[in-house]
């Protein structure tokens, strides 16, 4: 090519920073209806956008509105529930009925008091057994369960009672120890051979 054919064509072309008229595009002019079609469907979708957005921002109003109404409701069965639990603690209302336990029947009292006893006896027999003596009180033997007192009787027998009254059991280490909670137990029907 010729530089004048070059300056021919140089001059046809817009240069890239420049902006090409209206009329010089080189694309085909587009009639008035294509105009027309592409400006409604333009149109179309910025309403469709708008709507969508309307629709969300409705639908973000409503969230906001329902979370408050949830956080309202919370609060006030908070609120609710510790007013109730005040009135039940400091109130002490009638219908909350504190009431001890019936008391246990006597031959329940009479049986465990024969076990007490009982295991308390095996804790002097065994340590009488590793001393060579009795010990001189309970205590020296270990802990003592409550309400049974322990006796010496000479340097080889001793007696542990429980109860008090005619509620109270007395074992004596001349007789065996098994058969006097067994018997304890028997009434209870804890061993076969009781009463059911």
């Amino acid at each position: 090519m010729s530089d004048s054919s070059q300056a021919h064509d140089s001059s046809e072309r817009p240069a890239p920073d420049e902006t090409p008229a209206p009329g010089d595009s080189t694309l085909p002019p587009k009639s008035a209806r294509e105009i027309e079609r592409g400006r409604a469907e333009a149109q179309a979708a910025v309403v469709a956008i708008l709507r969508r957005d309307q629709r969300g921002v409705v639908e973000h109003l409503a969230s906001e509105r329902r979370d408050r109404h949830a956080r309202r409701a919370g609060a006030l069965a908070l609120l609710a529930l510790m007013l109730l639990d005040a009135w039940v603690w400091l109130g002490n209302p009638a219908w909350i009925e504190f009431s001890s336990p019936p008391p246990l029947p006597p031959e329940y009292l009479d049986a465990s008091r024969r076990v007490a006893v009982f295991f308390e006896s095996q804790r002097i027999v065994a340590w009488a057994r590793d001393n060579g003596a009795l010990p001189g009180n309970a205590r020296a033997a270990g802990p003592v369960p409550e309400g049974v007192s322990y006796r010496p009787i000479g340097p080889a027998y001793f007696a542990l009672s429980a109860g008090q009254g005619a509620d109270r059991v007395v074992y004596r280490s001349t007789g065996p120890a098994r058969a006097f909670a067994e018997a304890g137990l028997r009434s209870r029907g804890i061993l076969a051979g009781g009463p059911r």
